[in-house]
């Protein structure tokens, strides 16, 4: 379905952060983590400073999270409970004790804006990008980056397999990681860029979610997208 990349017609791909190079076929286009996104206007001097603090009981009833991809929240309660997100079975008690207080799964970033901009859910386990949007629309949204680290999102460019215009897509990738395209996606959509080289602003840079140095990227929770892949079909086909 997609072409295995010929990295030699990508020079500018040689200063991608490593978690950005997902598999032989896809490469990513840019960074965003699912955090603990709070309206602090709304729940007095509660911090967030471990994933931890959301199983507080003063949360009975304030959180919500995405309902079409739990996988964040399951590979933290594996982490929280010694383990990690290839043996997320061990965290199952952990996240059952959550239950209390979620009071709301999103359907989509539209869901989320409404539950945290009304303070029905004035806390969530929400997309930086999305919160950074809603914070530009006047929504007082504080992101948290907990001490265990954010749970990273990549999207990703590819070319298909087959594709009678490869060649133009090869130089669209090469293009997408110019370091001046990349800092204006940065200051755009306040995602990280793909690249480790690129010219972010310093106010842009200094933002939680931003990753602009390979430590930071590093310092995520970065869950393996082949086995993200995997246990999505097996649940699926459990379900099913």
């Amino acid at each position: 379905m997609f072409e295995e990349l010929d990295l030699a017609k990508i020079p500018n791909a040689k200063n991608l952060a490593d978690e950005a190079r997902i598999s032989p076929f896809h490469l990513g286009a840019w960074a965003y983590v699912y955090t603990i996104g709070y309206r602090a206007d709304l729940l007095g001097n509660m911090k967030f400073d471990s994933w931890n603090d959301l199983w507080k009981p003063e949360l009975k009833g304030k959180i919500a999270g995405p309902d079409f991809d739990p996988s964040h929240i399951i590979a933290v309660s594996a982490i929280l409970s010694g383990s990690d997100a290839a043996h997320w079975e061990k965290g199952q008690e952990k996240l059952k004790e959550l239950k209390p207080n979620f009071k709301a799964f999103y359907t989509n970033d539209a869901n989320s804006q409404q539950l945290l901009a009304s303070g029905e859910t004035p806390v969530q386990i929400v997309l930086s990008m999305n919160a950074y949007y809603m914070i530009g629309q006047g929504v007082p949204i504080t992101l948290a980056i907990p001490k265990e680290g954010a749970v990273l999102g990549v999207d990703t460019v590819a070319v298909m397999k087959g594709s009678k215009k490869a060649e133009l897509a090869y130089k669209f990738i090469n293009a997408l990681y110019d370091p001046d395209i990349q800092a204006e996606i940065a200051k755009l959509k306040k995602g990280s860029p793909a690249v480790l080289n690129a010219r972010i602003d310093p106010e842009i840079a200094k933002l939680p979610c931003v990753f602009t140095t390979a430590a930071q990227w590093k310092q995520q929770i970065n869950i393996d997208a082949k086995l993200r892949a995997e246990e999505n079909r097996r649940v699926a086909k459990m379900v099913c």
